[in-house]
Order: C-alpha cells, then sequence, then structure tokens
C-alpha cells in the first residue's frame, strides 16, 4: 500500500480586541500564532488548523485575564455619546422642512 508524503503547510491565525478603559485611552490586545505543519490528507491538516485555533483562543483568554488583573481593570467600561443637541426629527417637527 501506498502511503502518501507529508506536505507542509504553514498556518497563521490571530485574534485582536480593543477594549475601551478609559474616555479617550483604549487597551488593544493581540495574540498571533504562525506554525508550519505537516500533513497527509486535508482531514488531517484541518483538524491541525483547528487544533491551533483552540490553542490561540486559550492563550487570547489569558492574556486578557493578565491584562485586566495587572491594570486593574475590573470589567470593560463603556461611555455614552453626549447627545445635548435636538435631534433632527424634533427640529423638523417643530420648524417644518425649513430646519433642515
Amino acid at each position: 500500500m501506498d502511503e502518501k508524503e507529508a506536505r507542509k503547510s504553514r498556518i497563521r491565525k490571530s485574534i485582536c480586541r480593543t477594549i475601551q478603559t478609559a474616555k479617550f485611552e483604549s487597551l488593544v490586545v493581540e495574540v498571533s500564532f504562525d506554525e508550519d505543519v505537516e500533513w497527509t490528507n486535508t482531514q488531517e491538516r484541518q483538524r491541525k488548523s483547528e487544533n491551533i485555533m483552540k490553542l490561540l483562543l486559550k492563550d487570547f483568554e489569558n492574556s486578557m485575564q493578565m491584562a485586566k488583573e495587572q491594570l486593574g481593570l475590573v470589567e470593560n467600561v463603556a461611555f455614552v455619546k453626549d447627545n445635548t443637541q435636538p435631534s433632527r426629527e424634533e427640529d423638523l417637527k417643530n420648524n417644518g422642512f425649513d430646519a433642515l
């Protein structure tokens, strides 16, 4: 029985997330993997790619947690936009089309 010759591929995967930590301040956490893999069929290559993704996700979760702990971030902060100006809809209702 003939065995298939092993092939090589490079698999690159990355995850990047930007978190707003304060007004006008953000934290970017990025994790990347660049792996060379050997495979003899497409199913084996797909399995190895999925395993790399599982490792990447675990590493990303750990990196996010470590960054939050080291920087003293308890949770992600959200900022509400200041909407003090009247809306276009309100202008239109009060002043007609001339308000546009």
